[in-house]
């Protein structure tokens, strides 16, 4: 290493500390020592219009590129420790963290056991209350489900009662109605009875006193109304009727 280079490396400090502060230029450290570098060069006096002198001024730029890698050099140390030093720090950090993080666990055991066995026994108790809650719905949706089973059940059973009261009074309405159809048919057999009775009474009357001649009016009047297309038994029923004087205004001239 040349004398300028030997006395550049004596501007950096040595210990580690005020190289550190140096480069971190709290204080302006570092302008003075690049204020001198470039007294010294500027101070040197070359020809640069010669061949002499442009060789020369040559070997000086390649002198001046040894200055600053020779100071960089100081400068990246000091930067790679810089960057080591955190990896450290947290190394040390977690040695303490972990260290007394055990401490604090192990004195802090039966504070942490107690609270762990009040947070079971809440927990023991919310699942208990929580399970009568659940246990309690359960009942309550049972006792709605049965009270509507049995609202549908007497539903249904008043239903199947209404109907079969129902079905009960049509029957009785029914045989009132058959018994009253039965009743008025047997009347009207009587009065048909006592009809076919007088007319044959009166028939007979009237045969004794002049028998063919009714019978032969009587003949006309059913042909009569069998040629206006009448059924002759039922010509002959209202023949009957009419002798019988069941149609009112209505009479044979015999």
């Amino acid at each position: 290493m040349n004398d300028v280079l030997m006395r550049v490396e004596n501007l950096v400090p040595v210990p580690i500390a005020d190289k550190e502060a140096f480069f971190l230029n709290t204080h302006n450290q570092i302008q003075p020592v690049v204020d001198k570098i470039v007294k010294h060069y500027k101070s040197l006096i070359i020809d640069g219009t010669t061949e002499e002198g442009r060789k020369e001024l040559k070997n000086l730029g390649a002198e001046i590129n040894k200055v600053i890698a020779l100071i960089d050099s100081h400068g990246k140390e000091i930067n790679d420790m810089l960057k080591a030093k955190p990896k450290l720090i947290d190394a040390g950090r977690r040695l303490i963290k972990e260290q007394l993080t055990d401490l604090r666990t192990e004195l802090m055991k039966p504070y942490t056991d107690y609270e762990a066995e009040q947070k079971r026994l809440k927990e023991e108790e919310r699942a208990r209350i929580e399970a009568e809650r659940k246990a309690e719905q359960e009942e309550l949706e049972r006792l709605r489900a049965e009270k509507a089973r049995r609202e549908r059940e007497a539903k249904i059973a008043e239903e199947a009662a209404e109907k079969a009261r129902l079905e009960a009074e049509n029957k009785v309405r029914e045989a009132e109605l058959k018994l009253e159809q039965i009743k008025q048919e047997a009347e009207f057999k009587e009065q048909i009875r006592l009809a076919e009775e007088k007319q044959k009474a009166d028939e007979e009357a009237r045969r004794n006193t002049n028998t063919e001649h009714q019978r032969k009016i009587n003949n006309q009047v059913i042909d009569a109304f069998c040629n206006f297309g009448i059924e002759r038994q039922i010509a002959i029923n209202v023949l009957k009727l009419i002798v019988k004087n069941k149609i009112p205004n209505i009479t044979i001239k015999y």
